[in-house]
C-alpha cells in the first residue's frame, strides 16, 4: 500500500466522470479527516514528470477529498501498457464507485469500445452489464448535442432530461429532438406525460401516424388494476425487508442518492393522489 502526498499525484484528464458534487466532497473530506481514507485508490507510476510521481487510475473523488482535507492519499500500484489500457481500467474501476450520469456512461462505453476494438457483447462483458444496457446507453450518443446538454445535470437541484425520456427521442429528426427535450424539461414532465406529449407532437408534425385501434374500457381497467397490483407487490418487497438489509442499500452510497430516492417516492405519491382523485370522481353505472 502506498501513502502519497496528494500534490505528487497527477489527475487523469480522461476520467469518465467529469463532475463531483462539492457538498458531497466536503462531507467525504470531513470523514477522511476524522477516520482516514478507508478505501484506497489506484495509481500508476510516472517516470518522466518532475512535478508528479504517480497518476490516478481510479479514486479521483477520494483524491479530491484528500486534497480538501490536506491528507496523504492511500493507493495501490498498477501497471498500464498504454493510454487505451489506462482509460479502460479507469472506466471499469469507476463503475464500482459513485453513480455516473447516463452520458458519462455512454461516452465511457463508446471510447472503451473504440480503443479496445470490442464487439458490443465483449463490451457488456468488460463492464459486467447486459447487452441491452450497453445498447441503450450508446444510443444516447445519437441524440443532438443540445439534447445531450439537457441531460448533463450538474447537481441535484438543476432540472435535467431523464434517460428514459431521452431514449424516446432517438428516432426523430434533430430539430424535433431539441424542441421536445427543451419543452419536457421546462414543463418538468414525468415519463408517462412526456412520452404522451412527444407522441402527440410527432403525430401533429407528421413524423408518425396515429393508431386507429383503441383499447376497450375493459382493457384499460385491467391495465390500471395490473399497475396497482404490481406497485403493491413491489412496495411489499421493500417494506418487509429486514432493517439491516434495507439500510445496506444506502450504506456505501452518496447522500444525494438517498435524497433522489426520497424525491422519487414523493413524486409517485403526488401522482397517486391525482390518480385516486380521478378514480373517485369517475361515475359508476348506478350513479347515472
Amino acid at each position: 500500500m502506498l501513502v502519497i502526498p496528494w500534490h505528487r499525484i497527477r489527475r487523469f484528464d480522461e476520467n469518465p466522470r467529469d463532475y463531483f458534487d462539492p457538498d458531497e466532497l466536503n462531507i467525504l473530506a470531513g470523514s477522511i479527516s476524522l477516520i482516514g481514507q478507508v478505501t484506497p485508490g489506484l495509481v500508476r507510476r510516472l517516470e518522466d514528470d518532475p512535478r508528479f510521481d504517480y497518476q490516478l487510475v481510479d479514486g479521483e473523488r477520494r483524491w479530491l477529498a484528500c486534497k480538501i482535507a490536506q491528507c496523504d492519499f492511500r493507493a495501490t500500484l498498477t501497471i498500464v501498457k498504454n493510454s487505451a489500457e489506462h482509460f479502460t481500467k479507469s472506466a471499469v474501476a469507476n463503475f464500482g464507485g459513485a453513480e455516473h450520469t447516463p452520458l458519462e456512461v455512454a461516452h465511457a462505453l463508446n471510447k472503451t469500445r473504440t480503443l479496445q476494438r470490442l464487439t458490443l457483447n465483449q463490451l457488456a462483458t468488460v463492464f459486467t452489464r447486459s447487452l441491452g444496457w450497453v445498447q441503450q446507453h450508446l444510443n444516447l450518443l445519437k441524440l443532438d448535442s443540445e439534447v445531450q446538454k439537457l441531460m448533463a445535470s450538474k447537481g441535484s437541484k438543476q432540472k435535467a432530461l431523464k434517460m428514459a425520456v431521452a431514449l424516446q427521442l432517438i428516432t426523430y429528426p434533430k430539430d424535433f429532438q431539441v424542441r421536445m427535450a427543451t419543452e419536457v424539461v421546462a414543463k418538468n414532465l414525468k415519463f408517462a406525460r412526456a412520452n404522451a406529449y412527444i407522441r402527440h407532437e410527432a403525430i401533429k408534425a407528421g413524423l408518425i401516424t396515429e393508431r386507429t385501434k383503441k383499447r376497450s374500457p375493459n382493457k384499460d381497467l385491467a391495465l390500471l388494476d395490473g399497475y396497482l397490483r404490481r406497485m403493491a407487490d413491489s412496495s411489499t418487497l421493500f417494506l418487509e425487508m429486514a432493517d439491516k438489509l434495507f439500510m445496506s442499500m444506502f450504506e456505501h452510497r452518496m447522500r444525494s442518492t438517498r435524497n433522489g430516492v426520497v424525491e422519487a417516492i414523493e413524486r409517485n405519491i403526488s401522482e397517486l393522489v391525482k390518480l385516486k382523485k380521478r378514480v373517485a370522481n369517475a361515475k359508476s353505472l348506478n350513479e347515472y
